[in-house]
């Protein structure tokens, strides 16, 4: 998809409950942009947790390695002199 195209929209059936409807009505509230907000934060939230889930067995090699000898690369001020 091209930067300039705005992804396609697709109807769908939610349940709300009725009052929380009614308010965000009243209050002149957009129930479709704040429903998709909040699953564009649901599902970003979620890659996260899976991403580190994955990664985690690398990080604790990586940790491990760095305890057992230390950095690569020490920074200027950890040199000894």
């Amino acid at each position: 998809m091209k930067d300039t195209q705005k992804p396609r929209r697709r109807p769908v059936n939610l349940s709300i409950r009725t009052d929380i409807i009614a308010d965000a009505k009243a209050y002149k509230i957009n129930a479709s942009e704040v429903s998709e907000a909040a699953l564009t934060a649901a599902v970003k939230k979620a890659k996260e947790e899976e991403w580190l889930k994955n990664a985690m067995p690398a990080i604790e090699a990586h940790n491990e390695r760095v305890r057992t000898h230390g950095t690569y690369l020490k920074p200027y001020w950890m040199k000894e002199e």
